[in-house]
């Protein structure tokens, strides 16, 4: 019922047997009655320095014709009003001021709440409707931390981040280090809103101070209203050469070209970098270009052919391998063993022989090694000159063999003449004629 006066004609009708009556009635309806000049606010888009100097107008009225105490309570932290409280007597109106926190507002986006403020009075509660687009671009550097890991002392790491715009409006941003190994391309640049941008970032070996094996340092990222502190670390490369200075290589057997391993080991921390090379004319080095990571092995395969002159036996290459790396020098002995296969042949393969009689048997080493023989008959009638027989490689020696007189008549007329020599034997016959 609105206030102020009420008139009604009639208000009431008495009716008896005599008749009727009308009475009208006057009265005065006496309430407060709130009103508002504005229930929705928009203040477009504002950005955090804008935002404590914004702010809206409501004028606050009591159209009644009874005191009227009236509240404003936000519901956001970031809404004051002033005042947030008063008194009106009827038909009185007052302005208040609406007025935002920067501080209490972080988020980016719009800002509201359903609904803002209320304003509360014993005549009547009207709810507020206020919202604005903060413009806050957030700097975001994924990862949060860097290994390089282990870069050699010349050589330079590198590792890639990105930077994000998770906030609104654009982002300027600017990079440092304190630290005079790392470099970040960009150092600085702009990123629109829900973009990203790569970022690569470099660390340099020799920028690293003398005698220091690892290193730290901070990458700094700021934008307008935030930063973020990325620590990065490296390890120095330090890689350390151990070979056996002794290397054994397989059996050469009539020395045909043997291949063997030589084992390098990285004792130390990071790549180690090796090149083999051969100071022996007899030896090469098939790879010689080897990448071993830390605690790691690698071999290196080596051919050696040897010389026609190698006599059997063991053969010491002294120094025949020069391995040269980041991880220092050494000179590496081969070792191998010369063997040669006994091949001979006795010619012719029979021989014929009348009592008393001579014949020869020409032995021909055909193997790569000196022949040492031993001469047997297998009948004492039979005789051979000489019984021990040197030939080398590629010559041949005369055995002289006599048929004597059978001193028993009863004996087979046929012998053998055996050459015996490292486990291989060879043999001619001889037979006597009637």
């Amino acid at each position: 019922m609105p206030a102020g006066k009420l008139s009604l004609s009639p208000a009431v009708r008495v009716s008896s047997a005599a008749g009727s009556y009308a009475l009208p009635l006057e009265a005065e309806v006496v309430r407060p009655l709130l009103a508002v000049s504005e229930r929705d606010f928009d203040l477009g888009r504002l950005t955090p320095a804008e935002v404590d100097a914004a702010e809206a107008s409501l004028v606050v009225s009591n159209q009644g014709n009874a005191d009227l105490e009236f509240e404003i309570e936000p519901h956001v932290p970031w809404l004051q009003a002033e005042p947030a409280s008063a008194r009106l007597v009827g038909g009185a109106s007052t302005v208040v001021r609406l007025s935002l926190s920067a501080t209490d507002a972080q988020t980016p986006g719009i800002q509201e709440g359903q609904p803002t403020a209320t304003v509360r009075s014993q005549g009547g509660v009207i709810p507020l409707s206020l919202r604005f687009a903060l413009i806050r671009p957030v700097l975001a550097v994924e990862p949060a931390a860097i290994d390089f890991g282990i870069v050699p002392a010349q050589g330079v790491g590198e590792r890639h981040l990105v930077l994000a715009n998770r906030g609104t409006g654009p982002l300027r941003w600017a990079a440092r280090t304190d630290a005079a190994w790392l470099e970040i391309a960009p150092s600085a640049g702009e990123c629109a809103e829900g973009a990203s941008s790569p970022i690569v970032v470099r660390a340099y070996g020799l920028a690293i101070p003398t005698g220091t094996d690892q290193a730290k340092g901070t990458l700094v990222f700021e934008g307008p209203h935030n930063r973020q502190a990325v620590p990065a670390t490296v390890a120095l490369s330090q890689p350390i050469l151990m070979v056996a200075p002794v290397a054994e290589l397989p059996e050469s057997v009539d020395l045909a070209p043997t291949q063997g391993q030589v084992m390098l080991f990285n004792r130390g921390a990071g790549d180690l970098e090796a090149t083999v090379t051969s100071k022996h004319p007899s030896v090469t080095v098939t790879r010689p270009d080897v990448l071993i990571g830390s605690g790691r092995s690698a071999a290196v395969e080596v051919i050696v052919t040897p010389e026609d002159d190698w006599g059997p036996g063991m053969r010491d290459l002294g120094g025949a391998l020069q391995v040269d790396s980041n991880g220092g020098t050494a000179d590496v002995d081969l070792r191998l063993l010369i063997s040669v296969r006994t091949e001979f042949s006795l010619t012719p393969d029979r021989l014929v022989l009348s009592l008393g009689g001579e014949g020869a048997i020409i032995v021909r080493n055909l193997g790569r090694g000196t022949l040492e023989g031993a001469v047997t008959t297998s009948a004492d009638w039979l005789q051979v000159r000489p019984r021990q027989v040197t030939v080398r490689p590629g010559r041949r020696a005369r055995l002289e063999v006599t048929a004597m007189e059978k001193a028993d008549s009863s004996e087979d007329g046929s012998a053998l003449v055996t050459v015996a020599s490292a486990g291989t034997t060879e043999t001619v016959e001889v037979s006597i004629t009637p």
